[in-house]
């Protein structure tokens, strides 16, 4: 199933608008005063093993992602993907060094999960917001390492096609860069497409 041009423009523009909300949770939570640098949406549609394998290339350095999976009239799962580097900036941002002792590292873990939590929260409920659709995340996963190793548990041998969009983001102020990406499943599609191509015609 393949996206005309028109309907590709517009999914890029409401995912755009919800990467847009993220970051201005992000702003608020880092009293971050400048404006964050945002990438143009890249859409992707691809078998999952591929889409997977050109993640990994364009992300080769390890990361750390916090990750939801949501359920509804879309599924799928949603994801902020930071450099190490960044991840402690937002940590030092919440609780400083306060809490750089082993024994509590799970209150720095908790603060990064709870910051993905706000700021993917902010994405999905745009991105539900403009559909008219109720999606119902999971808690927050906080995962470290590689593409591949962030979605070792998301396999699928088959071919079927999956659409990931994603947007890459730099803070200069907070020193925080990253990458917001939304990955739908096979099974979403057919309503997707016939949602899009409805608003198309409206607009």
């Amino acid at each position: 199933m393949h996206f005309s041009e028109l309907e590709c423009e517009f999914l890029k523009e409401i995912f755009n608008q919800g990467a847009q909300r993220s970051l201005e949770s992000l702003q608020l939570l880092t009293k971050d005063s400048t404006e964050i640098e945002i990438s143009v949406p890249q859409v992707e549609a691809m078998a999952l093993e591929s889409m997977i394998t050109a993640l990994d290339e364009k992300h080769s350095t390890p990361a750390v992602s916090v990750k939801e999976n949501f359920t509804g009239a879309l599924e799928g799962w949603v994801t902020l993907i930071l450099s190490e580097e960044s991840s402690q900036n937002i940590i030092d941002r919440f609780i400083g060094d306060r809490f750089k002792n082993q024994s509590v590292s799970i209150i720095r873990e908790d603060c990064l999960k709870e910051v993905g939590n706000i700021l993917l929260n902010a994405c999905l409920h745009t991105v539900g917001n403009f559909f008219e659709i109720d999606l119902t995340p999971t808690f927050p996963e906080l995962l470290r390492g590689n593409w591949r190793e962030l979605f070792a548990n998301a396999q699928d041998s088959s071919n079927e096609v999956y659409i990931l969009i994603d947007v890459d983001f730099n803070s200069y102020q907070t020193e925080i860069q990253g990458n917001l990406s939304l990955c739908l499943t096979p099974e979403s599609l057919i309503y997707l497409v016939d949602r899009i191509k409805s608003c198309v015609k409206m607009g």
